[in-house]
């Protein structure tokens, strides 16, 4: 495999998975066809390219103690940069989206509490003068697996690029309890949402960052060993890069609703999460103002390349005797902001 080739399989896996261990980048090198200094520089490259935000945890919010939804205001058009402004202000906003509907601003409300949560949406009902609000929690989690393939057309799309995700069932966070944590623990997740790029070790940053929040000294061996243990729990979703999709050639992204049966929607779900061009898939209260039930997340290069997986996931639907109208697809026009939550800093 030439260097070019590596670089690109490092970086479509280092998405997915870097490896929880104390040299990380060897063993992503050799699953990439290079070494560890090959993997750290192609990281490292794709890091000053500003294509990676930071290298480190993404978590699930309702197994640490947190509670989130998705919500989207109908907004005048000409009031749309001052209330989403308002909107994105808030340090529990990580997503904030407009797209092309009555329903214009979208985004994700991430909070301490349901009750703080709840409060947060009141506020800016009320601050923003827009009370044709939909709050839209998460019924049950199909899929999130934000990973994009950089590798060219005849590249191995097998081991050496794409580390396979585990089988899970669908996570219904109102039912999840969440993990129990202790103050070493909430040490340790402060230090693996900062950016832990730049070291070949990045277990040994995060546990002397957590070493000063918590204020004794914790080991690289139990940083490495306690990142483990919450990815196994669920409380971590993946340790690796995050990255900025329109950087890389994603600039189009749609949001796929769908009208299912109730009864079809377990096994809908499970059809729609399937394709990887499908980062994220949920199932979301309907109401009478808005009754759609199943959500996709599709990114692609053009907007044309997110309208024909749309059309292919309703094929597949149909494929699997579940009869629906096709979705109502929502391109995001503008991005006003997103980020990585911010975990446990109200303690501080």
């Amino acid at each position: 495999m030439g260097a070019d080739a590596a670089a690109r399989a490092v970086l479509t896996r280092v998405q997915q998975e870097l490896p929880v261990c104390e040299r990380p980048y060897g063993a992503l090198g050799e699953a990439c066809g290079t070494d560890e200094a090959g993997a750290f520089a192609a990281v490292e490259a794709a890091r000053a390219e500003g294509l990676i935000r930071r290298i480190g945890a993404s978590f699930e919010s309702s197994r640490i103690g947190y509670a989130s939804t998705l919500a989207a205001l109908a907004v005048p058009p000409e009031e749309i940069d001052r209330v989403a402004a308002l909107v994105g202000a808030h340090p529990g906003i990580t997503h904030n989206y407009e797209r092309d509907d009555r329903y214009n601003l979208w985004f994700t409300l991430v909070a301490r509490s349901k009750e703080a949560r709840d409060a947060e949406l009141a506020r800016i009902v009320s601050d923003s003068g827009c009370d044709d609000l939909l709050v839209l929690p998460a019924v049950r989690l199909f899929k999130i697996k934000v990973a994009f393939d950089v590798r060219e057309k005849g590249e191995a799309a097998d081991a050496e690029g794409a580390a396979p995700a585990p089988a899970r069932a669908p996570l219904e966070p109102a039912q999840v309890a969440p993990v129990p944590l202790d103050d070493a623990d909430r040490a340790l997740i402060r230090a693996l949402q900062d950016d832990l790029g730049g070291t070949l070790r990045p277990f040994a940053l995060a546990a002397k960052v957590a070493s000063g929040h918590a204020g004794r000294a914790l080991s690289e061996e139990w940083a490495v060993a306690r990142t483990r243990e919450l990815l196994e729990a669920g409380a971590i979703r993946r340790f690796g890069a995050m990255v900025r999709h329109r950087r890389m050639g994603f600039s189009s992204n749609a949001m796929g609703v769908w009208d299912v049966p109730e009864e079809q929607a377990l096994a809908a779900g499970e059809v729609l999460a399937r394709p990887a061009a499908v980062s994220h898939c949920y199932e979301r209260p309907r109401s009478e103002r808005w009754p759609y039930n199943l959500y996709t997340m599709i990114h692609g290069r053009d907007r044309e390349t997110c309208e024909r997986v749309a059309a292919e996931l309703h094929a597949d639907l149909a494929a699997a005797g579940i009869d629906v109208a096709p979705p109502r697809l929502l391109l995001s026009t503008r991005e006003f902001k997103k980020t990585s939550m911010r975990y446990f800093e109200e303690d501080l």
